[in-house]
């Protein structure tokens, strides 16, 4: 029962904080952190358009179906902290572009402009990031036509060694 309370509030935590930097909804079907092992997972990660972006097609900027990532609460002593792996599945990235803004120029705008405190000591590395099922929705001037969204597939994409550690 425990470790139910560490998730359930882990994932109120990340929703609140998550939902600030972003500055828009983030929310999260349900959330594991690893609190005796390094195996934390996610399901149904989704976060928000915008204001001003979401529409009938594109009511969301991300949804990621489910996540597996070797971290436990126990590395975040660690500096850097290294998480020699993590794997996305089922990511869905709607893109869109409206009066000269687009919506992910948007959230780095508040990501940049968000004042929490951050730990500039802290860093971070991923040995291996995997991202599987990647469908990409294009609306707006990130397309060339002008019939409505273009959508395109991506089987896999896999990255090496990432992070502020680098």
């Amino acid at each position: 029962i425990g470790i139910l309370l560490v998730d359930g509030l882990a994932q109120s935590i990340i929703q609140k904080q998550g939902s600030q930097g972003l500055g828009t909804q983030v929310t999260f079907e349900r959330l594991h952190i690893g609190f005796f092992d390094t195996s934390s997972s996610f399901h149904g990660l989704t976060i928000a358009n915008p204001e001003g972006f979401a529409t009938e097609e594109s009511p969301t900027l991300l949804l990621i179906d489910k996540a597996n990532i070797r971290f436990g609460l126990r590395s975040l002593l660690d500096k850097p902290v290294v998480i020699p792996n993590a794997s996305f599945t089922g990511i869905t990235l709607y893109l869109e572009q409206a009066d000269g803004k687009s919506n992910i120029e948007t959230i780095v705008a508040n990501v940049l402009s968000d004042e929490s405190e951050l730990d500039s000591e802290s860093s971070f590395t991923i040995g291996t990031l995997t991202l599987t099922d990647i469908t990409v929705v294009a609306s707006g001037k990130f397309t060339v036509v002008d019939s409505g969204p273009v959508t395109a597939h991506i089987d896999e994409i896999v990255l090496h060694n990432l992070g502020t550690a680098s």
